[in-house]
């Protein structure tokens, strides 16, 4: 976001409103079973539900490790990893 915004004020503005709507959908503040059905297939491919799946593997008994959102989340920071190293090497003034 700091890449393709001008200041870092402008970057904190654009990470809060990109952060909460996507933190409020990962399942981690609110469970997302209360959420319209629309709503529940856009939280199931945002990171932040694969994180939080990963985590609970971690932190309750029994839960049973998610091989699928590792692979995703790895494929996704790959794709953030080069697409900032992109638009990093376009920006003249970096």
């Amino acid at each position: 976001v700091a890449v393709m915004v001008g200041t870092p004020r402008s970057a904190q503005g654009v990470c809060s409103v990109v952060f909460f709507p996507l933190l409020f959908l990962s399942g981690v503040v609110f469970p997302i079973d209360v959420f319209p059905a629309p709503l529940q297939a856009l939280a199931c491919w945002l990171p932040g539900y694969r994180v939080s799946g990963l985590l609970a593997s971690a932190w309750v008994e029994g839960q049973v490790f998610d091989w699928w959102s590792l692979t995703y989340v790895i494929v996704v920071l790959i794709i953030v990893m080069f697409t900032a190293k992109w638009l990093l090497a376009r920006r003249e003034d970096v």
